[in-house]
């Protein structure tokens, strides 16, 4: 999640990787302080490495408010993947001294919160932006993903129902909206807001996940495994559109066969960096005991990945009959608590389904 957000918010800045000028920013900066601010946003390269190039950036005194005020939070963002969450904080509002109004620190500092399990001040941290900017689409969607996280899916469906009244063309607005309606019972109302972010969207690999995800806890498997395959075909490097429409297809009663075609995009994964190793799992080139996020996962994502891991472990061991070990796995990933992944709606769902 951190490190989705901090790409998307560098290509933002950035303008889609192009480097800053003085019209877009409304200051001049000189080519050394340019090329130090494109290394301080340039998330390929280690934290440590990004964090000083940030403080060079800050340093040079070249940099014009908005700039500055993204070099503190890439800067912060850096400082988070480091574990050192206080200085991360002290940055998002150092950003804010400079821009009060720079949304993407205050989405930085809720996704903070947020990693760091306070919900609470994740929602005030939005709810301030959406004081100043009522407009603000992307605050609503976040603030609307965190209220139905929260287990508060009137108030997260009252936000995307906004965003959607903002800008009804944005097909994401309506799988968030839907993601509430799940969450709540209202599988109708999801299953109508899915469809209308394929229709808007067609080719937005999200809206056939979350339709797919919908089916497979509705025992819609073949249907899942069409949405899924639709997903995967669409995003071919994402594991978890691969690894759904194996599980879909699996409940067919077409193992093999789901397995060979897992196999056959396998050759688009990279299965060496969570989650990809799931895939190996499910290949039988990796046993479960030795399924471990390791250190690619952020420590804010820990507890998530381990949610992960034990929803897909008791997932294999279903697909092998043994009912008693995959309900165990299932159980852990319950018990991480981690509402927001997927993964663990999944498993009360297979916990009610074994009658456990």
């Amino acid at each position: 999640m951190l490190k989705r957000f901090a790409a998307a918010f560098a290509a933002i800045l950035l303008l889609g990787g192009a480097a800053p000028t003085e019209q877009q920013h409304g200051g001049s900066i000189g080519d050394g302080a340019r090329a130090v601010f494109l290394q301080c946003g340039n998330f390929r390269t280690p934290a440590m490495a990004r964090a000083g190039a940030c403080t060079a950036a800050i340093k040079s005194g070249a940099l014009p408010p908005q700039l500055l005020a993204g070099a503190y939070v890439m800067r912060g963002m850096a400082l988070v993947e480091l574990s050192r969450f206080d200085a991360a904080k002290t940055d998002y509002d150092a950003a804010l001294g400079h821009v009060p109004d720079f949304t993407p620190a205050y989405m930085a500092r809720a996704d903070l919160d947020l990693g760091l399990r306070e919900q609470e001040k994740a929602i005030a941290t939005l709810d301030e932006v959406i004081r100043r900017k009522p407009d603000d689409i992307q605050a609503l969607v976040k603030r609307g993903g965190i209220l139905n996280i929260a287990g508060r899916q009137d108030a997260a469906i009252a936000d995307f129902t906004e965003a959607i009244r903002l800008n009804p063309e944005r097909a994401g607005s309506f799988v968030d909206r839907g993601l509430a309606y799940q969450n709540k019972g209202d599988f109708d109302h999801a299953a109508a807001d899915f469809d209308e972010a394929i229709r808007l969207g067609g080719k937005v690999s999200a809206a056939y996940s979350a339709r797919g995800r919908l089916r497979f806890r509705q025992d819609a498997f073949a249907a899942a495994a069409d949405d899924f395959t639709a997903a995967a075909d669409l995003a071919p490097a994402d594991p978890y559109a691969a690894l759904w429409r194996f599980l879909a297809q699996a409940r067919t009663g077409q193992p093999d066969e789901a397995a060979a075609e897992l196999e056959r995009r396998a050759g688009r994964l990279n299965t060496a960096v969570w989650p990809g190793p799931i895939v190996s799992l499910f290949l039988g080139r990796l046993a479960p005991d030795a399924l471990d996020p390791g250190e690619h996962v952020l420590p804010l994502e820990q507890l998530g990945a381990n949610c992960e891991l034990h929803f897909y472990r008791g997932e294999h061991h279903l697909l092998h009959g043994e009912s008693e070990r995959a309900a165990a796995e299932f159980r852990l990933a319950v018990a991480t608590g981690i509402t927001e992944y997927v993964e663990y709606g999944a498993a009360q769902r297979e916990l009610d389904r074994l009658g456990r």
